[in-house]
């Protein structure tokens, strides 16, 4: 809703662990420039997967081997040139085990290329709207249709913006897809995709109508 929400998954030590993953969720942002943790199991800067808004206003989509590689090469740089604050942006970000992608609202605005056989590793916990380690870093804005795959789906990233209106991507078989309102009870934020991995909502009031069209 905007203010104080996060969401902690079901089975959240063993989703989002493979070697190929796909991010796909739609972000509606009161500043897209300030440190906020929007989805993943990232663990500080050098381990796991996830989307973030770091300090300068660059967008991270971090896949991380225990280094710091992907903090420092799989990014877009003045984030909101591209997705401006107060308004429904749609971000995917996809790794085939050797290339990092991240599309902003169907455009692809950053392709990195590991240099070195690359192995995701030291995840946390996986959370949406917020980081691991705190909530000091709350998503600072509005989330929906947020997607997880466990495949590349750089080839579907027209189907899955559609032109800036949030799709039906059942068909691309995700392995979660939290939909973010539609026939959600308090306190869970039901799992449409395959792994059925519910999660439970904290601080929740009720669902914004303010949503992507």
């Amino acid at each position: 809703d905007g203010v104080d929400d996060y969401v902690s998954v079901a089975n959240n030590t063993t989703i989002a662990r493979t070697q190929t993953i796909s991010y796909s969720i739609w972000v509606n942002l009161v500043d897209g420039s300030a440190r906020q943790y929007i989805i993943g199991n990232q663990k500080s800067s050098n381990g796991g997967t996830g989307l973030s808004i770091e300090s300068g206003g660059f967008l991270l989509f971090q896949v991380a081997d225990g280094t710091n590689d992907s903090y420092f090469n799989s990014k877009v740089t003045n984030f909101t040139t591209y997705a401006p604050n107060n308004t429904w942006n749609h971000i995917l970000a996809t790794f085939d085990g050797a290339n990092a992608k991240i599309f902003v609202n169907g455009i692809l605005r950053n392709n990195w290329s590991v240099t070195t056989p690359y192995t995701i590793s030291n995840y946390s916990n996986f959370w949406i709207g917020r980081r691991n380690a705190n909530t000091s870093q709350l998503t600072n804005g509005k989330l929906d249709e947020i997607a997880l795959f466990n495949t590349d789906q750089s080839a579907n990233a027209s189907t899955i913006y559609n032109g800036g209106v949030p799709n039906d991507i059942s068909s691309l078989s995700p392995v979660s897809w939290w939909r973010c309102g539609d026939g959600d009870t308090s306190p869970t934020l039901t799992d449409n995709g395959s792994a059925s991995n519910d999660g439970t909502m904290t601080n929740f009031t009720t669902f914004s109508t303010d949503v992507p069209t």
